[in-house]
């Protein structure tokens, strides 16, 4: 690809970040070594003063623009940040992370090296300010073989993270060739509230022809109660109702005939119980009574898209203890002790908490 300098656009969708975490984001992107970037903020109706701290950066520093919108969600932001972007790559950043001073120095380098579609790179975790490097287990950059993208897309679907040294299922932590999804009109399924950077991922893998795995630690991910992941949602359930219909869009595509691809979706309409569980059981938000979380847990089993698919699972692919006792509740409805068990596996974290 040469030596041109490649301008790089960065997509920042941003709502109701906490402002310390925002500038702490947007001081790393304006102070990059890799001088040729645009920073493209999407302010997604965000009610707070980020909209104020957007417009404050943009006044000072001229490769970033500030687009004010009404909130729609964070795959609708991305998606604007894409349409409007003028860089010949993509790289994602959320508003509560931030990069490492010589990252996109570091990944434009590496890409034009290798000549990839796709550069993966690794994450540090950020909890209560603690650094963990991810998957450090593993050591040595590689190439991607065309014939591992089946199975990172069925680990894309299980979320089985700990079989890769890379995440597959962000947007961030990757540069990524505009051309790539442009063409192949990839974008984030609107008003999918979670899990839609796994749709996303899974229609990129489809059509990259080369990827590349760099050995390096470029992302801060902040991991805090006040994220998307981590907050209270009512209507979980139907979210995940909604991923499993996108990951049927998704097959019915590409691999109608596969039926791989049919069982890998049973293991995730099983596995969802558990975001299920979190959210209603767990989540110190949730005020439903027994009878209210049996009733929702029910509905979600019984809606006909969830039964299809975990009709197509087995006991075979139950990989540790957990799943296998989610199987045996859902296979005998034994919601009963289902919900006494999670009862006692919230007390005891709160126990452990208050320790």
């Amino acid at each position: 690809m040469g030596n041109k300098n490649f301008l790089v656009s960065i997509i920042v969708p941003v709502y109701k970040a906490k402002q310390e975490y925002f500038e702490q984001c947007l001081e790393s992107l304006v102070n990059q070594t890799y001088q040729n970037i645009e920073i493209i903020i999407i302010d997604d109706g965000s009610p707070d003063n980020c909209g104020d701290i957007c417009d404050a950066y943009a006044a000072n520093y001229s490769q970033i623009r500030v687009i004010h919108k009404k909130n729609e969600g964070v795959s609708v932001a991305r998606n604007v940040g894409m349409e409007i972007s003028h860089g010949e790559f993509l790289l994602f950043v959320d508003a509560d992370d931030w990069l490492d001073l010589e990252c996109v120095e570091k990944v434009v380098k590496e890409l034009l090296l290798r000549d990839s579609d796709v550069l993966f790179f690794r994450q540090i975790d950020v909890l209560s300010n603690k650094m963990i490097r991810s998957n450090d287990m593993y050591h040595g950059s590689r190439c991607i073989k065309k014939s591992e993208i089946k199975d990172i897309q069925f680990i894309s679907f299980t979320e089985q993270l700990y079989k890769l040294e890379f995440c597959p299922l962000t947007p961030w932590a990757k540069l990524i060739k505009k051309d790539l999804v442009i063409n192949n009109n990839i974008v984030f399924p609107k008003g999918l509230k979670r899990s839609q950077d796994v749709i996303f991922n899974l229609y990129l893998w489809e059509y990259i022809q080369s990827a590349y795995f760099y050995d390096y630690y470029g992302y801060y991910y902040r991991k805090h109660s006040d994220s998307n992941v981590h907050r209270y949602h009512a209507d979980i359930a139907d979210t995940m109702i909604q991923f499993l219909q996108e990951g049927e869009k998704f097959i019915n595509k590409f691999h109608s005939n596969d039926n791989e691809y049919k069982k890998k979706m049973g293991y995730r309409a099983i596995k969802q119980l558990a975001f299920i569980e979190n959210s209603y059981t767990f989540h110190p938000d949730s005020k439903l009574t027994k009878k209210e979380i049996i009733s929702y847990s029910k509905k979600y089993l019984d809606t006909p898209i969830v039964k299809k698919y975990i009709a197509q699972s087995s006991v075979r692919d139950c990989d540790s203890v957990k799943f296998l006792f989610r199987y045996f509740v859902i296979k005998y409805r034994l919601f009963d002790i289902y919900y006494l068990v999670c009862k006692y596996i919230k007390r005891k974290k709160l126990q452990k908490l208050n320790s």
